[in-house]
């Protein structure tokens, strides 16, 4: 894929991202040769909620201009605690029947009718932008440890892409994988010693030094 245009606002924190050996802008669109897939990359904040309303309405203006067929947002949702191997994807989509035509179903304990959610943020604006516009979107969620980077969690995410069946998406997660596994053997190392007596019976010796006013 190539960069085919950014996005630039007054709503946007100034700055750039130093990545592949190049300066690039933070706000990012970029296309296959054949223009029909495009990925929209944003590495910097948006400043207040006014902002976050006018980007959104520009990306769905231009997904209109250039009949987008679908939309599909990639996100995570926090965890208190550091994730298991056995995460899966969880899929929110404007049409269930499209979701579940390519294999895609809720997580086993969130598979009832009465399940509901609130999705907020950029993720949830951009998804309630597409809805009131007609098109199709879809959103990605993975659950995910907000305190620490989560390659695997990004593996995941690109995975479920890779999987739709008229995906034109085949990305390599193997790198991804490996780094995920690097930082889960050292939470699971912290953990131990956090865990460990003596860690334990130093907390509790500490516990009374406290001065309260």
């Amino acid at each position: 894929m190539h960069q085919i245009a950014f996005v630039d606002s007054r709503f946007t924190l100034p700055g750039v991202i130093y990545i592949g050996e190049k300066l690039r802008h933070p706000f990012r669109l970029y296309s296959n040769m054949d223009a029909s897939l495009c990925v929209i990359n944003c590495e910097i904040p948006i400043t207040n909620t006014r902002g976050v309303y006018s980007v959104l309405d520009a990306i769905t203006k231009w997904s209109l201009k250039y009949n987008s067929r679908e939309l599909i947002v990639l996100d995570a949702f926090p965890l208190d605690n550091f994730t298991g191997p056995d995460r899966k994807v969880l899929v929110l989509s404007s049409d269930s029947k499209a979701a579940y035509g390519d294999g895609f179903h809720f997580l086993s304990d969130l598979n009832d009718k009465n399940f509901t959610a609130f999705v907020g943020g950029i993720s949830g604006g951009l998804l309630s932008l597409c809805i009131s516009s007609g098109i199709s979107c879809r959103g990605f969620f993975v659950p995910s440890y907000s305190r620490i980077p989560d390659p695997e969690g990004a593996a995941l995410l690109i995975e479920s892409i890779n999987s739709i069946e008229r995906s034109l998406v085949d990305i390599n997660t193997q790198q991804l994988r490996k780094e995920g596994e690097r930082i889960r053997r050292r939470m699971e190392e912290l953990a131990k010693i956090m865990l460990s007596p003596d860690v334990v019976r130093e907390k509790s010796d500490h516990v009374g030094d406290r001065i309260y006013t």
